[in-house]
């Protein structure tokens, strides 16, 4: 990982988020932001819709070395740019065939392809603190699985931030299914014990016996008040009754 981020020229972890309101107040956000992550650090480029849709044939036309290597990558900016103005993408279907010996092809279809794909999505504090041994659980357990730990972080509110962690497979190699199932049932029993619960959880993930009970009883107090015949994913949260 190390070399390919060498060779690419990308840093381990990268970022993307967007500043709403009038021009005045986007400015004062622009000041605010630089101030509180640069310090030193290499710079953050903050782009607009013309430099994001036109920064890349600008620079490209330029000698080599001038310009904000960053807009180069349009084939990556503008989707989430869009996605940030409300614009569906299928842009992140390409994730899913990340084991497949096959290049993305122009109208993905990772069920066609035999594209396998399992994630969990546990919640944390807003405090780096916690996102590192998040991040630190899910790499060392995917790794001893034999699989890459592919981890994305949304910050949900000042409060908390939500991480999507994919395990992908190649469905069509047997076993894969198999492999990629027990290792994410040992992660979310790993996360679970630490205290990261997920809003969401694949099938079959049944709960584990040795999760935390309180958080099963709430779960089930929550099912009990607004679901009592378990018509809505039914044993995926809370066993049968």
């Amino acid at each position: 990982m190390a070399e390919l981020r060498r060779k690419m020229k990308f840093t381990r972890w990268s970022g993307s988020g967007a500043l709403y309101g009038t021009r005045p107040q986007v400015a004062e956000a622009r000041r605010l932001l630089r101030g509180g992550v640069e310090r030193g650090r290499e710079q953050t480029p903050i782009a607009g819709r013309p430099h994001i849709e036109y920064g890349g044939e600008i620079y490209r036309a330029l000698p080599h070395g001038y310009g904000p290597r960053s807009y180069t990558h349009g084939p990556l900016v503008k989707p989430v740019y869009g996605l940030l103005r409300g614009v569906p993408t299928e842009q992140s279907l390409g994730r899913a065939y990340w084991r497949k010996s096959m290049p993305v092809p122009a109208d993905p279809d990772p069920d066609r392809d035999g594209c396998g794909l399992i994630w969990t999505a546990p919640v944390a504090p807003t405090e780096g603190e916690y996102a590192a041994r998040l991040a630190g659980i899910v790499e060392r357990r995917l790794l001893a699985h034999g699989f890459e730990p592919m981890i994305s972080v949304t910050l949900l509110t000042e409060r908390s931030i939500a991480c999507v962690v994919s395990i992908t497979y190649d469905s069509e190699k047997r076993g894969e299914g198999e492999k990629a199932m027990e290792s994410y049932l040992a992660l979310q029993a790993e996360l679970e014990g630490e205290g990261y619960y997920s809003y969401w959880l694949a099938m079959p993930a049944l709960p584990s016996p040795a999760a935390d009970s309180a958080y099963r009883r709430l779960l089930k107090n929550i099912r009990t008040a607004l679901d009592p015949n378990q018509v809505l994913a039914p044993g995926r949260y809370v066993p049968r009754v």
